[in-house]
């Protein structure tokens, strides 16, 4: 968030600090609450990639670099995948 308020910026010693486990929850909670509060930050969510596959293909939904690309993942996810071949033969392919 690059933010530097003393209020937010006091939470992380205090929480360094003790060591109580559910001390530690309550300074992460008002942490979380100050950002909200805040509003420091919106994220909205926006996909930055597509993927478009054939309709026959099982199995597939999305991975990135499933196929190869920069991820060469095939191996990994290769054995998940499968071809419905009465939906291609029905599609004409």
């Amino acid at each position: 968030m690059m933010v530097s308020d003393p209020v937010y910026d006091a939470f992380r010693p205090t929480a360094m600090a003790d060591t109580n486990i559910a001390d530690i929850k309550q300074v992460i909670v008002a942490a979380c609450k100050e950002v909200t509060q805040q509003h420091w930050v919106t994220v909205l969510p926006t996909p930055n990639s597509f993927s478009f596959y054939q309709p026959w293909l099982n199995g597939y939904i999305g991975q990135g670099g499933a196929f190869g690309g920069s991820a060469g993942l095939l191996g990994w996810y290769g054995s998940r995948f499968w071809i419905n071949q009465t939906l291609k033969t029905s599609m004409g392919h």
